[in-house]
């Protein structure tokens, strides 16, 4: 699925896009961009099974992860696709840890997110 992120001067906002904003059971999340640790893109979140609770969100274990989890006393935000490289957003007192998405270039969308939060 495709989020659209917005970034302002001050804020991160992630809005799940067509079915995910349905499934994910989100409308949007902000966050300030003072909580915003860093951005990669991950090649290797799905090389091994997502072992969390979901709650609420929507899951196709193995091809589709979206909503809320907790992995390991760590909540989580997710609306990606298996078969998509996950832009992962690490957050730090705000209300997820992690923001793990399908964006349609998730390598420019990170430079850009490390490229604010550096200012």
């Amino acid at each position: 699925m495709k989020n659209l992120v917005k970034l302002t001067d001050d804020s991160l906002t992630v809005v799940p896009q067509g079915m995910g904003h349905i499934l994910t059971l989100k409308g949007k999340i902000t966050v300030p961009l003072k909580c915003v640790t860093k951005a990669t893109v991950s090649t290797d979140i799905f090389s091994r099974p997502l072992k969390a609770f979901r709650s609420p969100g929507t899951s196709i274990p193995g091809v589709y992860y979206a909503g809320t989890y907790y992995q390991d006393h760590h909540k989580l935000f997710l609306n990606v696709k298996r078969t998509q490289t996950p832009l992962v957003i690490q957050l730090h007192d705000a209300e997820y840890e992690q923001l793990i998405l399908g964006v349609t270039d998730p390598t420019a969308l990170a430079q850009q997110i490390n490229v604010a939060i550096r200012q």
